[in-house]
């Protein structure tokens, strides 16, 4: 994994994730099932995008 990339990606799968869970709903118009799987996949989205910047926030700190 190098920095010098367009769009590394982790960042890449993180705004997949969290764009999916928006859209999910919206294009099942908001039926009861759509909202807990787009919640789901948000929520692992912004899991995995925490993660990842705390393990830079870490690596830039030593």
């Amino acid at each position: 994994m190098t920095n010098n990339t367009l769009i590394p990606g982790w960042l890449f799968i993180i705004i997949l994730s969290i764009g999916s869970g928006i859209l999910i709903p919206l294009l099942l118009q908001f039926n009861f099932w759509s909202l807990i799987t787009g919640f789901l996949i948000f929520i692992g989205g912004v899991m995995i995008l925490l993660s990842v910047s705390y393990k830079l926030f870490k690596k830039k700190r030593r």
